[in-house]
Formats: C-alpha cells, structure tokens, sequence
C-alpha cells in the first residue's frame, strides 16, 4: 500500500504506511521484515529530499541485515547527493562486493561510473558504464539500457570520442520507438547530441534536433529545456552564417 501510495504522489499516505509496519514489526521483533521497511523508508525518504532520514533509515537496515546491496547502494547515492563523493564510492564499492552477479548489480556500476564522470575522469567512468550497460542488456532492462546508452554518449564526447558519442545517440534515439523517455530527459539528449553535430558543422542534423529539443519542451511546458533549445538555436545560425 506504501509503494502505490508513493507511486501516485500520496508521500503522507505513504510515510504512515511505513511507520505502521515499522511499529508492528518492531512491536514483534520481526528481524525479517525490519530492515526492508528501514530500506523502504530510506527510499521515502531519498525521494523527498530527506538525505539525513535516509542515511538513517539505509543504517537502520544495514544493522539489522548487512548483506543487502542494493541498500549500500541507495546509501552510497544520499552521500553522492550530499557531496561526500569518497565516503559515496567506498559505500558503493561495499555494494558491489556484497552483489556480484546479482541483478541490481547494473545500478551499483552505473552509480560508480556517475561517480567518476563527477570527477572528470571519463575513461573510468565509460569503464563502469560499459559494464553496466552489458548487464542491461544481457538482462533485458530496456529502460536501464536508455538510460546508460546517454551517460555512455556523454561521456565519450568528455572523452573526446565525438563518433562513439553519437553512435550511442543513435542507439538512444532507437530505443525511443520501445520507451518513450520522459521529456525533460529527452530535451537535454537532444540539445547535447545537437551540440555535437553543430561541432562537426552537421547543420541540417543539428537544426533538426534543436528544432525536436524545442517544440518536446514547449509541449511539456518545460521552459528551461524551452530556452536553452532557442539558445542552442541562436548558437546554430550564428555558426551557419559563418560557414556560408
């Protein structure tokens, strides 16, 4: 009932939901459900911002089961979101000795080359990505696979592999006709891959996905993906004018 709550934006719903479980789980001493309810509310409690309750909610749950990966996981992302990017990778690292093989192993990599990315090391973070994105697809994760086919792409034009990056934004745009991504993502995507085709003086590529990042952000009511599309778009036809 907690998560449908959540899902449908009920977050006071929710929060009661959990702290009744919580109640009679402690009530009975169910060292079982604990530490998923602990778990559970530190995701309540990621979701709304709440960074110190989730590092207490994640450590409450790490005490009563230490075993569980995806809780160092989520643990490892409140110390990412606080800027603690050391104490961040050492929890995430914990993560992935804990997980090795397990399924949700794809978010602890994913988080790990996030991490390097953050510190403008794009090799290593492509490293992490890679294997990331390996595990998507052998699993099927489509959306996963979405996901990490964009950080992939960002990450070789940090690299200065421009051809790599737009091959995976290709892969991106592929992908689309399976998931539509939301569009807040989807404008950003199509600014960043814009940039790189104006960068190789791709102006008919370029235009069209500034033209596609615009009228996605216009139809969302998304105003700052509105503005930086028009302002990638003055971008395009100063550089076209000096080109022709």
């Amino acid at each position: 009932f907690a998560d449908i709550a959540e899902k449908n934006g009920e977050n006071d719903i929710a929060f009661d939901q959990l702290h009744q479980s919580l109640q009679l789980a402690l009530t009975i001493s169910d060292t079982i459900l604990l530490p998923i309810i602990y778990g559970a509310l530190g995701n309540h409690y990621m979701n709304l911002g709440l960074f110190w309750k989730a590092e207490e909610s994640y450590k409450k749950a790490i005490e009563f089961n230490p075993y569980e990966p995806l809780v160092f996981n989520n643990l490892g992302m409140v110390y990412a979101a606080w800027g603690k990017y050391e104490t961040a990778l050492a929890t995430y690292q914990e993560a992935l000795e804990l997980g090795q093989g397990a399924e949700d192993e794809l978010y602890v990599l994913s988080n790990i080359g996030s991490y390097y990315e953050h510190l403008k090391q794009p090799a290593k973070a492509l490293e992490y990505y890679n294997q990331a994105f390996s595990m998507a697809t052998i699993q099927g994760r489509e959306y996963e696979k979405q996901t990490l086919l964009i950080n992939l792409a960002r990450t070789s034009a940090a690299n200065g592999d421009t051809s790599s990056a737009l091959r995976y934004f290709d892969e991106y745009e592929t992908s689309i006709a399976q998931i539509r991504p939301d569009p807040i993502s989807y404008v950003h995507a199509l600014t960043f891959a814009g940039d790189l085709n104006l960068d190789e003086l791709n102006f008919v590529t370029a235009k069209k996905r500034y033209l596609m990042a615009l009228s996605i952000a216009e139809d969302s009511k998304y105003s700052p993906g509105a503005i930086e599309a028009l302002i990638n778009l003055g971008k395009y036809y100063f550089v076209f004018s000096v080109y022709n």
